[in-house]
């Protein structure tokens, strides 16, 4: 099969959709959906043209894609499509509470943007023993429905995160654990989905920053174990690689615990005189240990939600990490890719400090 032949001015004219089809010996439009993987075209036919595409040297314009996505976005938009945002929490209402609402919400303004709907659904009901089943089943639900897209945000339990979901194109937002059979002790789901979360170990480096700009030579990490274990500990890594460009007389261990009794004593003996916390009940123990705040501790949280208000600290963005997150899947989407990826991609999106009172 030989390339289209080029112009006479010797330089090679771009291929074309039709340049494509005659050679492949099928219609522009099968061409056109074959390049976008589009499922109303068979595996084999699709994987043909394909090939017979990059031996002819098609390029796709990318400045001609922006151009007609600029042309769509003029338009009045249709929702003619839907993004599934699941929850197994326990409470169906989960998403409701001031904390949480951030993420769906800009989930969802950036879904209608775009066209689609969000429709929250929630799985009751799981369990260790019949996920499969249960993933399964639902699968056949979304189907019906017509919903091809699926956001997997903080999951009560991670099965879901590890389920295919061949039929889906899929984005995880936020960290996924499993449960050891008959443990306590968490260990990393293997999501093989493509994932938005919150670059904990940028923010985590971000409030000491600020904390040390403000004067602060003796500025300590509390966090409990779980919350530790909650960002695969780069919360505590980014504070020991900041610590360790301090002299060795500012440098305050790391204090694993967030009750009020243990930080009280680790405040004390440490002359700590800041605090980047992850845990509202953080104060409680600075006072408990005789000081104030912000006259002789400042403090600092991790992540600025309602509970929160008015604190010094990292605003996550969650509003954004949702929208991200719905950029991230209606482009695999778009692109007709489903089920796991054959690289899965991470998307960190980093938060902002906020000036409080504290």
């Amino acid at each position: 099969m030989s390339p289209p032949t080029p112009p006479e001015s010797g330089r090679k004219r771009p291929v074309t959709i039709r340049d494509i089809a005659r050679a492949a010996g099928v219609s522009a439009a099968t061409v056109s959906l074959a390049l976008r993987n589009n499922p109303q075209i068979s595996a084999a036919v699709r994987s043909r043209i394909q090939s017979v595409a990059r031996q002819l040297g098609y390029r796709p314009n990318p400045l001609l894609a922006a151009y007609q996505a600029q042309v769509r976005s003029l338009k009045p938009v249709t929702f003619q499509a839907a993004i599934a945002w699941i929850s197994d929490h326990p409470r169906d209402d989960f998403w409701e509470p001031p904390w949480n609402r951030p993420l769906f919400e800009g989930a969802r303004a950036r879904a209608e943007a775009l066209g689609y709907t969000l429709d929250p659904i929630w799985i009751p009901g799981l369990s260790k023993e019949d996920w499969k089943a249960n993933v399964r089943q639902f699968e056949r639900v979304l189907r019906a429905r017509g919903i091809h897209a699926v956001l997997l945000p903080g999951l009560d339990r991670a099965h879901h995160a590890v389920a295919p979901w061949s039929d889906f194109a899929v984005a995880c937002i936020g960290r996924h654990r499993l449960q050891i059979e008959r443990s306590i002790h968490p260990v990393d789901a293997p999501c093989e989905h493509h994932t938005i979360h919150q670059d904990d170990y940028a923010n985590t480096r971000l409030a000491l920053r600020m904390l040390r700009e403000a004067g602060c030579r003796r500025i300590g990490l509390a966090l409990s174990i779980w919350e530790d274990r909650a960002t695969d500990g780069l919360s505590s890594a980014a504070c020991l690689r900041q610590a360790s460009e301090w002299p060795a007389k500012e440098r305050v261990p790391i204090l694993y615990r967030d009750e009020p009794e243990p930080v009280a004593a680790w405040v004390r003996k440490h002359a700590v005189d800041a605090v980047v916390c992850s845990h509202s009940d953080v104060p409680k123990g600075i006072e408990l240990a005789g000081r104030k705040i912000p006259r002789d501790v400042r403090l600092a949280h991790l992540n600025l939600a309602a509970d929160v208000a008015g604190w010094s600290g990292i605003d996550r963005r969650p509003d954004q990490i949702g929208s991200a997150a719905v950029d991230l899947v209606t482009a695999h989407l778009v692109r007709n890719e489903r089920g796991v990826p054959p690289c899965a991609k991470e998307v960190l999106i980093e938060g902002r400090w906020v000036e409080g009172t504290t």
